[in-house]
């Protein structure tokens, strides 16, 4: 996946804490819809993750159980950038 940056993932995470924060609807549930692909799906997985630890403080064990049920062979590993 990536390459991601530190600029990435605080935009994702205004970006949803934007959208529920909305005062117009009471949004209950939002939904992150991906791309098809095994980059997009890594890409996502890492942000949301991201967001579960920065700014709604879960421990690595709850994020890596949220996720437990993704199949890892159909997500992109993890490619340095240089």
């Amino acid at each position: 996946f990536g390459p991601m940056n530190l600029a990435s993932v605080y935009r994702f995470i205004t970006t949803v804490n934007a959208e529920l924060d909305r005062p117009s609807s009471a949004i209950q549930n939002l939904i992150f819809r991906v791309e098809r692909g095994r980059r997009a799906l890594a890409n996502a997985v890492f942000l949301l993750g991201a967001y579960m630890l920065i700014d709604q403080g879960k421990s690595v064990a709850e994020v890596v159980s949220t996720f437990a049920w993704i199949d890892p062979t159909i997500g992109e590993g993890f490619r340095d950038a240089t």
